[in-house]
């Protein structure tokens, strides 16, 4: 579905205008009416209508967008209905098929629909307004329900900017200590909800409904040799689905299979022109820099290739920029954050591998589901047992990489709470019991998910694939650097033919089918190369150049996180990790991206 005008905004730090879509339904009052001026006057947002619409039972709804940050696909009808796109539908023409696919078919229209994008649709003649994410996360869709309504957006700062309650849940801080993100529904915000991947929220005759439209996967048991051909053709599709009908393309070329993959097919399947990018740390020289492999994929498919260079020290520049274009706390991604030097090279669309390993992490969460599922002393006795299993030096990635796929017998024994335990987590708090808090919503996470299939008699492999592939917790920081940096970003891997076709692959995976049509392609040395790490040296930087920095930003912690975290314990944290007595990189990052996130909070008030 082709996006309207794209015109880059203001991306600078704090910038006012951050939401493409914002929304209420609720009562028809001036608080309705005042509502949409703050939204249309204070946020410079287009209106979808001019007005609020009221309807037969009192109500008001409004939609807005945002043509300053990007384009939002939308149409509407003459008796008020409408649907607001924020991202991308392929295999329709524009989004008055889509809203004809709404008012026809309901949420049938979205379960069928292969899109990468949150959703707002209001049926005017049914009075039911439904808020629908895709089923990979790619694009996140929040809501909050206060006393006159429910407020939406693909944003969380907007709502906090219409009035919407912002005190922080340290509970679901600490969740994201554990999982190194927040999983739907979690948000920083006790008030805010986000919706889940898979997710609608319905909205009818007063009554919210949190449910699933995209429980069941239609997966077929497949032989390997039939699944190796089909997998040219899902590789060849969904990259000429993806691929932009006007600009120039770039790809972020790690030089591990799955980006060398989509190297492969963009310029054998496709024969489309791209560039390649990749980063390269500098003050660090280790199996993280990824130049070396990326160039051989480069050179062997004869794709022009460039290295982006991040230091230490620009890292921590740049971080606050990168934490306000994220728009919360994050972890792992800040590898991808520096996508300025594309944009200046006239790239308006980046292509990214992420999603590949998208049955292999919705395993792991199955697996963590059925940990939890044990007594608390068995749990204890498997992750000490797990423990003593694992290699030594190893980042947290690699250990669970290690765990799940080298390990047989321990694979369903793996839990994000193994990785850093309450014990370890309490340290850092105020309230030692927090960490047992965090733990709980974690669990109560996977249990709510859990519950889906239980009146279908469906495996908690199902559910935990399609409620955790990753999307939430490694690629929705992709959708926001690129945004933030005026270009879009394309998944071609974050489709379901691919991931149905790897879960119903009998005896082979995804990354294995991959690794296969690889060998056609590619040198042996690629396409069997062991998983490229995809991380920043955070851990060797903080006990080098970045020591002294990272000390002084976290001795002085904002207000609104000294509340809930021991400056004390943070200091020994980072202490310990200096010293080398244990490996704290990543947590420390996730505790200067909170920080900095705390201390933009004034700035959402």
């Amino acid at each position: 579905m082709n996006q309207g005008e794209a015109v880059s905004g203001d991306n600078s730090f704090g910038r006012p205008n951050r939401a493409n879509l914002v929304g209420f339904l609720g009562d028809s009052g001036a608080r309705a009416s005042e509502l949409f001026d703050v939204s249309r006057n204070e946020l410079a947002l287009n209106p979808i209508q001019e007005t609020p619409l009221e309807t037969a039972t009192g109500e008001a709804v409004f939609a807005l967008c945002n043509r300053q940050a990007r384009a939002v696909s939308h149409a509407s009808a003459q008796d008020g209905s409408f649907v607001a796109l924020v991202g991308n539908a392929y295999g329709i023409p524009d989004s008055s098929t889509l809203l004809n696919m709404w008012l026809a078919e309901g949420m049938g229209a979205f379960s069928n629909l292969d899109f990468h994008g949150f959703v707002a649709a209001w049926n005017a003649a049914s009075k039911e307004l439904v808020l629908v994410r895709d089923r990979f996360g790619v694009e996140s869709g929040y809501y909050a329900t206060t006393e006159h309504g429910v407020l939406f957006s693909d944003d969380q700062e907007t709502l906090i900017r219409m009035g919407v309650d912002h005190t922080i849940d340290p509970a679901a801080i600490d969740a994201f200590l554990v999982a190194d993100y927040f999983p739907s529904p979690l948000t920083p915000y006790k008030a805010i909800k986000k919706v889940a991947p898979g997710g609608c929220v319905r909205i009818a005759g007063g009554a919210l409904q949190v449910s699933s439209y995209a429980n069941c996967l239609s997966v077929e048991p497949v032989s390997s040799d039939e699944a190796l051909d089909k997998m040219r053709l899902v590789v060849e599709t969904s990259i000429s689905r993806m691929w932009p009908e006007e600009g120039d393309a770039g790809l972020l070329l790690s030089g591990g299979i799955d980006s060398a993959m989509l190297a492969v097919g963009i310029s054998r399947f496709v024969e489309q022109p791209i560039k390649a990018f990749t980063f390269r740390y500098e003050e660090y020289e280790g199996h993280l820099n990824e130049s070396g492999a990326a160039r051989i994929v480069a050179d062997h498919l004869g794709i022009p290739h460039e290295d982006i260079r991040v230091g230490p020290h620009q890292m921590i520049d740049d971080l606050d920029t990168a934490v306000a274009q994220y728009g919360e706390p994050f972890n792992w991604g800040l590898h991808s954050y520096r996508l300025g030097p594309i944009a200046e090279q006239g790239i308006s669309t980046v292509f990214s591998g992420s999603g590949a390993d998208g049955t292999d992490i919705a395993k792991r969460h199955a697996a963590a589901y059925r940990f939890n599922a044990l007594p608390g002393v068995v749990r204890k006795a498997m992750r000490t047992a797990v423990r003593q299993a694992r290699p030594l030096g190893l980042s947290r990635q690699q250990k669970a990489e290690w765990v799940t796929r080298r390990v047989n017998g321990l694979a369903e024994l793996f839990s994000p709470d193994s990785e850093l335990s309450q014990i370890r987590r309490g340290a850092l708090y105020r309230d030692a019991e927090l960490a047992e808090y965090g733990s709980r919503l974690l669990e109560s996470v996977y249990a709510a998910a859990a519950t889906e299939l239980s009146a279908e008699g469906r495996s908690a492999m199902t559910v935990m694939d399609k409620r955790f592939t990753g999307s939430e917790g490694g690629g929705t920081w992709n959708r926001a650097f690129t945004r933030g940096n005026g270009m879009e970003g394309r998944y071609p891997f974050k489709d379901i033919a691919y991931f149905t076709l790897g879960l119903g692959t009998v005896g082979v995976n995804g990354k294995d089918l991959l690794r296969q049509l690889a060998l056609e392609y590619l040198p042996d040395e690629v396409a069997n190369a062991p998983k490229v790490a995809q991380e920043m040296p955070v851990g060797h930087w903080i006990r080098g150049p970045l020591a002294d920095i990272v000390r002084a930003r976290l001795a002085d912690l904002p207000a609104g996180m000294s509340a809930i975290f021991d400056p004390a314990g943070v200091r020994a944290a980072v202490d310990s990790h200096v010293a080398g007595s244990t490996d704290n990189g990543w947590l420390i990052i996730s505790l200067l991206t909170m920080e900095s996130w705390f201390r933009q909070q004034p700035r959402r008030g």
